[in-house]
């Protein structure tokens, strides 16, 4: 765990150098800076995901259940950074077969809500035209869930952004869902 640190400029008018062994005082040249360690720590990793809390707030207030929501998150724990694809383990793109087997559940129920979540502008079901090792792949909404900060412009093109009709920054949820 690295630690960081509190760093504090210190007036030279008022604050001297000792030499603990000979006791020799100097007067400050330039600046003092007193550093320790803060009482927290830091945690690196190059596998973080990236959700906005508001546009699931948003979901949610629109129709979105906990249950799509929970399974969202879910077969995105291995997005591919940049295209924000679903994985599975093996680094192979998720299909209903495979998210049905790893959430133990039918292939039908995993596909009702994979339709869901495509029908409400949270996945997509595409094929990416720069990606000839994956045919048709589930991509996750960058506006609401996404690996990494860079994120490809088709992505843009495929999702639209939404968000309360009262934050004029974010745009609005209108036409957000088919």
């Amino acid at each position: 765990m690295e630690r960081s640190l509190i760093k504090k400029e210190l007036d030279t008018t008022e604050w001297s150098l000792v030499n603990e062994k000979s006791g020799e005082v100097r007067k400050a040249k330039g600046k003092l800076t007193e550093s320790y360690p803060k009482k927290c720590g830091q945690v690196h990793s190059k596998t973080y995901l990236y959700l906005d809390i508001d546009r699931l707030k948003i979901l949610h207030s629109y129709g979105v259940s906990q249950v799509e929501l929970g399974f969202l998150q879910l077969i995105s724990t291995n997005l591919m950074s940049f295209h924000n694809i679903c994985l599975d383990d093996q680094g192979k793109a998720h299909t209903p077969d495979t998210i049905a087997a790893w959430t133990g559940e039918s292939r039908q129920n995993a596909k009702i809500k994979l339709d869901s979540l495509v029908e409400k502008n949270i996945l997509a079901f595409v094929t990416y035209p720069d990606l000839k090792q994956f045919k048709k792949v589930y991509a996750v909404n960058p506006h609401i869930l996404r690996k990494g900060k860079d994120q490809s412009e088709f992505l843009f093109i495929i999702f639209k952004d939404f968000a309360k009709k009262d934050n004029p920054k974010l745009g609005s949820i209108e036409g957000a869902f088919i």
